[in-house]
């Protein structure tokens, strides 16, 4: 019901208000920590401390720790949607590669 949360979904999705119960039905069925018992591919999740990371990367988080699906959570300090500091893009970009090397050389 955030008022910004509500334009950005009816901008992008064509979505109603949240509380209109076919745009709720849509909107569950599209989001995702309403299907992590689906889930078993693992994820790295970074977020910025200055964006969702409270309200839709630590719930996300938990539900697949729920679920036992291998998963990081990083919150970067001083950071909105995307890193800009020269030692957060490097911490990512290392973590990315050792992310990737770990899973993939899994599957090999």
């Amino acid at each position: 019901g955030q008022p910004d949360a509500v334009q950005l979904q009816h901008d992008q999705r064509g979505y109603n208000l949240p509380w209109d119960p076919a745009a709720a039905s849509a909107i569950a069925a599209q989001t995702p920590i309403y299907m992590a018992n689906r889930i078993h591919t693992p994820a790295l999740l970074e977020y910025g401390a200055l964006s969702e990371a409270k309200t839709d990367g630590a719930p996300f988080f938990n539900a697949l720790q729920h679920f036992k699906v291998p998963s990081q959570f990083i919150v970067y300090p001083r950071t909105g949607h995307g890193a800009e500091e020269p030692i957060l893009l490097l911490d990512s970009f290392e973590r990315n590669l050792a992310w990737f090397d770990r899973w993939l050389a899994a599957k090999n």
